[in-house]
């Protein structure tokens, strides 16, 4: 029988490992797969890690993230996307192979900030950094919202491993922000796509009033 510290680390890794994996996918329904994927490890993260801590019902909080960060988050980008008839195809600034290389670069530069701050988890260090270099590297304004929900999954990351998670009603209000914050920029994407047939964001710098 897998141990509960074993699931731990198994949802740890995955939660890490399909971040890194949606960093480089060129198309819109697949980094939204992967960031699902990502957040469903975390609500996994969050209830092993509550249990070994001692709390009996972690569920709600993990049931939250579920239902904020893994359907709706995820079904509110696509289904905008395919209202305004957005190409799926994603913007770079960087090619896959190039971001996957400053992918390995944030993981380095996590472990050293881990080890110079051992009090800080680095899953939740690689999350900020990564959601933070997504979105630098990339064009498009559903990539921008996937990557600050990534680096809110990494702010996630360390309230479960070094308190054991946040209150019940902070972590809904922050999922409450999230979400609301993705339906603004996805309706945000619907007026630059009908505007400019684009969902880049550099046309966002000709929006000056």
């Amino acid at each position: 029988m897998i141990s509960l510290s074993l699931w731990n680390n198994i949802f740890m890794g995955g939660t890490l490992l399909f971040a890194i994996v949606m960093m480089g996918m060129p198309r819109l329904p697949a980094m939204l797969r992967f960031f699902a994927l990502s957040s469903l490890c975390l609500a996994g993260l969050i209830v092993t890690s509550s249990l070994m801590k001692g709390d009996e019902q972690p569920y709600a909080i993990a049931i939250i993230n579920i239902v904020f960060k893994v359907i709706l988050a995820p079904s509110i980008l696509f289904f905008a996307a395919r209202k305004v008839r957005a190409s799926m195809a994603l913007k770079f600034y960087l090619r896959p192979t190039a971001t996957y290389f400053a992918a390995l670069l944030v993981l380095l530069i996590s472990v050293f900030v881990s080890l110079r701050m051992p009090g800080v988890p680095y899953l939740s260090i690689a999350l900020v950094l990564l959601g933070l270099v997504f979105m630098m590297v990339r064009k498009d304004l559903y990539s921008q919202i996937i990557g600050f929900m990534t680096m809110e999954n990494g702010i996630a990351a360390y309230g479960v491993l070094m308190i054991g998670g946040f209150p019940f009603m902070i972590e809904t209000g922050i999922l409450f922000v999230v979400i609301t914050g993705a339906i603004l920029m996805a309706i945000l994407s619907r007026h630059v796509q009908e505007l400019y047939a684009t969902g880049d964001t550099e046309s966002l710098t000709e929006l000056t009033e």
